[in-house]
């Protein structure tokens, strides 16, 4: 047998091994009623003991009732949340008895702060460490790469046990974006719930000095540790210090802290927007289409750095990008931002579902910015008919009906940097 045969059986085989351990075989696809997950620990666990006995889970998301919406331009538009509520759900994943592992005495708290899949196509986030494909660097800590975000899961969670009376002490954060491989939801969510049961056992386990015996083969994700922020303060919490919505964490984020005017410039990502890092440059702003869709009024050359941007800023105003050379006024409301799409264009829900995206590729690199790619729609319906040449069908049928619904009011999910949208204000 050539070497090159030898290779690719050895590959073939590698993938074959990747595809049967813990892996979740349902798939989601739309119909006409309501999908409901019923997250289930179906595999075996990399751990055959946990510490913890009981389980609390909290529900603190900034949007309970959604885990993904169907981005199709279909109205109405149809959600993914769980069969009953999201903390119940998830407690009886976690206490399940036929998990078959030895249990203790000691009460978990898990306060959830996000689970869900972000409606975005396509944003700019930093690459928090190497990335190699075949052993050749893709990109390196500190660099920013183009995700489709459609294709991971957004889960966020600190995790406490209990000390006392109305006394919990945090053992970690969890802030992980998790790839969702083809569209098993639910396989996804047990994925994720089988790792937080792990890490957390084996955390609280060596903080104590003992070591929890685990199969690394099982769950590989265990030797990744940069996504769980151990808590080394020793403080107790009580439980209504825990159980809150994680929107009241937003005041500490650098944007809600400034003051003064805004200073005049560009935010690259979503992130610099939040951590107030604006690149100052003069921007002049004008009405597109005499509504309140707004182009940069400056030259080719000068603004190609801001036509590559999250957002903008004229020095009064800001602005996100909605599509190509397009943007839209948004404004800051308490410890969030808003904005409203016009009637001159298709709404949100259309504009999320103007993009045809690869459901399998987790990375894209089409425009390389936020919102940009959501706004294939956009830039046909802002463009003059005769420069729609070529447009699909299907497009066109999104950009028609998105122009008869009101799913205009729009809020940024300040964690994730997610568009969450509906038919009026919600806070």
């Amino acid at each position: 047998m050539s070497a090159f045969c030898r290779v690719n059986m050895s590959f073939l085989w590698m993938l074959l091994i990747a595809s049967t351990v813990r892996t979740h075989a349902q798939t989601v696809e739309r119909t006409n009623g309501p999908q409901r997950l019923r997250p289930k620990l179906q595999q075996k666990l990399a751990i055959d003991s946990t510490p913890f006995g009981s389980i609390v889970v909290l529900d603190n998301r900034l949007d309970t009732g959604r885990f993904f919406t169907f981005e199709d331009g279909l109205y109405p538009p149809m959600t993914i949340g769980f069969d009953t509520a999201a903390a119940i759900a998830i407690r009886q994943c976690l206490e399940d008895p036929q998990n078959r592992i030895k249990r203790g005495s000691v009460s978990l708290v898990i306060n959830l702060r996000e689970l869900d899949i972000p409606n975005l196509y396509s944003r700019l986030a930093p690459v928090l460490k190497t990335r190699r494909s075949f052993g050749i660097r893709m990109a390196k800590a500190g660099d920013t790469w183009s995700y489709n975000m459609r294709n991971y899961i957004l889960f966020t969670a600190d995790v406490y046990y209990k000390t006392g009376d109305d006394r919990y002490r945090k053992i970690f954060t969890i802030r992980k974006a998790q790839v969702r491989w083809g569209q098993s939801f639910q396989g996804s969510v047990e994925n994720a719930l089988e790792l937080l049961l792990e890490r957390a056992s084996i955390s609280f386990m060596k903080a104590r000095g003992m070591r929890l015996r685990h199969n690394k083969f099982l769950n590989p994700e265990l030797k990744d540790t940069s996504s769980y922020i151990i808590d080394k303060q020793g403080r107790d919490f009580t439980f209504a210090e825990i159980n809150t919505n994680t929107r009241t964490l937003w005041p500490h984020y650098a944007v809600f802290n400034l003051n003064g005017s805004p200073i005049a410039g560009r935010w690259e990502t979503f992130e610099d927007l939040r951590a107030a890092n604006v690149i100052p440059e003069k921007v002049e702003m004008r009405s597109a289409k005499g509504d309140s869709v707004y182009q940069i009024r400056s030259n080719e050359k000068d603004s190609a750095d801001l036509n590559e941007a999250w957002g903008v800023c004229d020095g009064n105003d800001l602005y996100i990008k909605i599509a190509h050379d397009r943007y839209l006024r948004f404004y800051r409301q308490d410890t969030g931002f808003y904005f409203f799409v016009p009637w001159s264009l298709p709404d949100m829900h259309a504009l999320l579902a103007g993009v045809d995206y690869p459901i399998s590729d987790p990375h894209n690199g089409s425009t390389n910015n936020l919102p940009a790619d959501l706004g294939v729609a956009a830039i046909y319906a802002i463009m003059e008919a005769t420069e729609t040449k070529g447009v699909n069908a299907k497009k066109k049928k999104i950009i028609a009906e998105g122009l008869k619904h009101d799913y205009r009011y729009c809020r940024i999910d300040m964690d994730s940097g997610d568009i969450l949208y509906d038919r009026n204000w919600t806070r």
